[in-house]
């Protein structure tokens, strides 16, 4: 009833916004730092009201937030954004850089890729255009690196959630030093150059990585951020922060591995192509039961939560409060959700892993 109520809510208070094909946005109860926030555990449509085009690859876009309300993402959190492109749902995850100043809007730094569906699709949006949005999700906390000397390294749009860090640390005034390695391939690849530029600090310094910098350009380093580049800027670090592609997280993270350097954090999951072999019995050793598809569809609700992935039964029921993603875990309650784990949020094989201890069962054929 109440979340009928919200809904009815949310509809009457919408203007005449144009529906763009599905996007997302909840707002975690533990992370938002609201006013009567109504969407807690719902998807809200949000119009795009402004769009600015800042290169030939990347553009700004701001939403409103629901008239009355006000939203804080918390710094190395970030905001889902999802479409349904040629039938199938794309989700993608994105770092606001809201200004302080504007917690009644959201806005958002995107990048367009070849290959990238979501950026594409958001590429399109037009002004007016209804969005769904949701969030805030992810599980860096941020007051595991108060006081510390860090190394901030970025590529591309991954450097909005390592903006949103520095500017906290700066605010706070409890940090200490920090030095921010950003990697792009050109100069007009560099995002928030200026807003970068404006918080240099004696505490914080920023050096850009270009693989094809300009030639009249001294400022830049030439190349990529390899072993030898860290090892210059390592020295006195407590704690490294890494924000980018995959593929540059990875290599990154196994450069410091073989550094011993074993503080670190990166902020997407690195692609594993890990191997796992079906799952008969649970972690003791116990023959696991059959479920119908039937039988797991009566579980569908955050007190009681089943779901099906690579026809393996999980009771989830435990882990709805301290889903990263908060409540969307509930879309797949008491359903088949193995192309949603994998395809739309694309979870990792390690993440599959950790379901482990939440088998019950198979899924009965």
């Amino acid at each position: 009833m109440l979340i009928s109520r919200l809904r009815n809510r949310l509809k009457s208070s919408k203007r005449n916004y144009k529906k763009a094909p599905y996007i997302v946005s909840q707002h975690w109860k533990s992370y938002a730092s609201v006013r009567n926030l109504s969407i807690n555990k719902q998807f809200v449509e949000l119009p795009l009201t402004k769009k600015q085009k800042l290169s030939h690859n990347s553009y700004s876009l701001t939403f409103n937030m629901p008239p009355g309300e006000e939203m804080i993402v918390p710094p190395g959190k970030h905001l889902l954004m999802r479409a349904k492109i040629d039938g199938k749902s794309v989700t993608r995850q994105y770092t606001p850089i809201t200004p302080d100043s504007e917690k009644d809007k959201i806005h958002f730094l995107i990048k367009v890729y070849k290959d990238g569906l979501l950026s594409k699709y958001l590429e399109s949006v037009k002004i007016n255009d209804l969005v769904d949005i949701m969030g805030p999700v992810g599980t860096f906390q941020y007051n595991t690196i108060n006081d510390q000397n860090i190394l901030l390294i970025g590529g591309g749009t991954g450097i909005t959630p390592l903006y949103q860090i520095i500017k906290h640390k700066l605010s706070d005034k409890s940090y200490g030093n920090m030095k921010l390695l950003y990697a792009n391939n050109t100069e007009d690849d560099i995002l928030l150059k200026n807003e970068l530029e404006e918080l240099v600090h004696d505490n914080f310094q920023v050096h850009h990585i270009l693989v094809d910098p300009p030639t009249s350009e001294h400022n830049y380093k030439k190349g990529i951020v390899d072993k030898n580049i860290i090892k210059e800027y390592i020295q006195g670090i407590d704690t490294v922060l890494i924000c980018g592609p995959p593929a540059m997280e990875k290599s990154i993270a196994t450069i410091l591995d073989n550094m011993n350097i074993n503080k670190y954090i990166t902020f997407t999951s690195l692609q594993k192509n890990e191997q796992n072999t079906p799952l008969n019995n649970d972690e003791n050793g116990k023959e696991l039961p059959f479920y119908t598809m039937e039988e797991v569809s009566k579980h569908d609700d955050e007190d009681d939560c089943w779901m099906v992935i690579k026809d393996k039964v999980y009771d989830v029921t435990k882990f709805v409060d301290e889903h990263p993603g908060g409540y969307i875990i509930l879309d797949g309650a008491g359903k088949d959700s193995t192309y949603e784990f994998f395809e739309e949020f694309e979870h990792t094989e390690e993440a599959y892993d950790m379901l482990k201890q939440y088998l019950i069962g198979h899924l009965k054929k």
